[in-house]
C-alpha cells in the first residue's frame, strides 16, 4: 500500500498532489493519504466522492487518514 504524508501541507496542496498521483499512478490503488488541516479533511474525501472512488476516512494519533480504493467510474453491474 502506497501512504501519501501530507500533514505538512495546508490546502489546496494536499488535494492538487493527490489528484495528480492519482492520474499518474491510478494502478497502485489502494492508497492512503495522511493530511491534517480542517479544509482538506473536508475537501479532499469530497472531491474523491464526486470523482467515484471508494473512501473510507477516519482520524487517528497521526491525523486524519483517507483510504482511496478503485473508482467505479466506468464499471457496469452485472447482468442477471
Amino acid at each position: 500500500m502506497v501512504y501519501l504524508d501530507y500533514r505538512h501541507l495546508h490546502c489546496p496542496l494536499p488535494l492538487v498532489k493527490t489528484k495528480m498521483f492519482l492520474k499518474e499512478h491510478a494502478s497502485q490503488l489502494p492508497i492512503t493519504v495522511l493530511v491534517k488541516d480542517s479544509a482538506s479533511i473536508s475537501d479532499l474525501p469530497k472531491y474523491l466522492i464526486k470523482k467515484g472512488y471508494n473512501i473510507s476516512c477516519g482520524a487517528n494519533e497521526l491525523g486524519f487518514e483517507i483510504l482511496i480504493n478503485h473508482s467505479t467510474i466506468g464499471t457496469t453491474a452485472p447482468h442477471v
